[in-house]
């Protein structure tokens, strides 16, 4: 639909001048600066400018051609169909070739004003040491790898030890990884949802450096090779490998040696066995 001025009576191209105290009165750009008034409209009256996306948004020659209702024609194509499917692109703006848009959005989105100001630069991030001295509570050697220990087969099928992987089939505390079994990151997830989930990171965290402190301990003071020893004393192989009942019966115990000693523990297994 096209707009006439009422003033000179040519048809409106770009922004049109409305009258908000007149009916049906609208003046182009030229005689609006030129305080154009006929009839009951005065120069002073109150105006509202309306654009119905023919002016262009940028000033460069090879892109007057483009309206502003074309601009966000082709922003509302990307946004739909992706920034690449030129094609598809310019199904959604009218007498323009995925070419032409091609290089528009290229010339004045990417590589112009727009692109200059949204465009993230390059930064130099600054790396700073956050972890405590040698041995302390955030040092990394908390972390490092463990001296190897030097069991036997039996030794290790008795314990538990999987000498590949250099770890033992029950961890101390070990069910602490269900702490995150929960701990599902959503993008709608709210702030205090995220804390919550970071809280959870935490405490897995501390219980894993306990753990790896346990470990380091049992290593720099051999309690590994220690209990191996003292455990197989007075005890035939043949006895701790007979039936698979005592295996499953020691398997489920594992969780109390915690509470006893040594000789409590070894006094408990024989009583067991001698019943």
């Amino acid at each position: 639909m096209d707009f006439k001025c009422v003033y000179c009576q040519c048809i409106i191209t770009s922004v049109r001048i409305k009258c908000n105290v007149c009916i049906d009165y609208e003046l182009c750009l030229e005689c609006y600066s030129c305080g154009a008034e006929s009839g009951h409209h005065k120069a002073d009256h109150d105006y509202e400018p309306l654009n119905d996306g023919f002016q262009p948004l940028f000033s460069t020659t090879d892109s007057r051609n483009w309206k502003a209702s074309e601009e966000l024609a082709m922003v509302d194509g990307i946004e739909q169909y992706g920034l690449g499917n030129w094609e598809a692109v310019s199904c959604k703006v009218q007498n323009k070739s995925a070419l032409e848009v091609k290089d528009h959005y290229k010339r004045h989105y990417v590589s112009g004003n727009i692109g200059n100001s949204t465009r993230v630069r390059s930064r130099k991030y600054k790396v700073t040491d956050h972890t405590g001295p040698v041995e302390g509570p955030l040092s990394p050697t908390l972390m490092a790898p463990l001296p190897p220990l030097n069991l036997s087969v039996p030794e290790a099928r008795e314990l538990g030890f999987l000498p590949l992987r250099d770890d033992f089939e029950r961890e101390w505390d070990n069910d602490a990884e269900s702490v995150l079994s929960s701990a599902i990151i959503h993008h709608t997830d709210e702030e205090v949802d995220m804390a919550y989930k970071l809280s959870l990171v935490s405490m897995y965290r501390l219980r894993l450096r306990e753990r790896q402190l346990r470990k380091k301990v049992a290593r720099d003071y051999n309690l590994v090779n220690a209990y191996a020893a003292s455990f197989k004393k007075g005890q035939t192989s043949a006895k701790r490998k007979g039936a698979k009942d005592y295996k499953e019966f020691q398997e489920k115990m594992k969780k109390f040696s915690q509470f006893m000693t040594l000789h409590e523990q070894e006094k408990f297994h024989n009583s067991i066995k001698s019943k």
